[in-house]
């Protein structure tokens, strides 16, 4: 049993092992959740956010199926793009930005974007992604800790409770 304040951490599928219990959502992803509510804690510039998101990512999304993957992964690198060959993975509505400020800049003038305000929009949305996932991190924690855990052992599933609405 790890101690309270690391038992709801992120891991790789190679270190589960036995005594290692896997947290799951019911209904919609974890990251489809998490999105939503990072884009509820932007408040009224949570949908002008979402919608510069869905804006870039439909002009990128028709390119590829314009011209094929090979093609704009080509023409991305020619620009610049380091990481060009995740233009498909960009595309995914919770992937809020390329990693690299740099190619999500080229990427933008690629796509005859004017990088701001777009670029500001999705640095703020990936911050209260990370906000989200923070605090959800702490309450699945803090519920852990007042969890009976034997109860879990025993049956092989717990269901634990969150403040914020979705999660559980």
């Amino acid at each position: 049993m790890q101690p309270s304040g690391e038992r709801v951490t992120y891991t790789d599928v190679g270190a589960v092992c036995q005594d290692t219990y896997l947290l799951l959502r019911a209904g919609e992803t974890e990251r489809g959740a998490l999105y939503k509510a990072a884009v509820e804690q932007l408040g009224a510039r949570g949908p002008i956010a979402h919608a510069a998101q869905e804006e870039w990512k439909s002009r990128l999304a028709v390119r590829i199926a314009r011209h094929g993957l090979r093609e704009v992964v080509r023409e991305l690198s020619r620009h610049g793009v380091k990481t060009a060959d995740r233009a498909r993975a960009w595309t995914e509505p919770n992937l809020v930005r390329p990693h690299s400020d740099r190619d999500f800049e080229l990427l933008l003038t690629w796509l005859d974007l004017p990088i701001q305000p777009t670029f500001g929009y999705a640095t703020m949305l990936r911050r209260a992604l990370y906000q989200a996932s923070a605090e959800i991190g702490e309450q699945l924690e803090e519920a852990a800790s007042v969890a009976d855990m034997v109860a879990l052992q025993r049956d092989g599933m717990l269901s634990l409770e969150v403040k914020r609405a979705g999660f559980r």
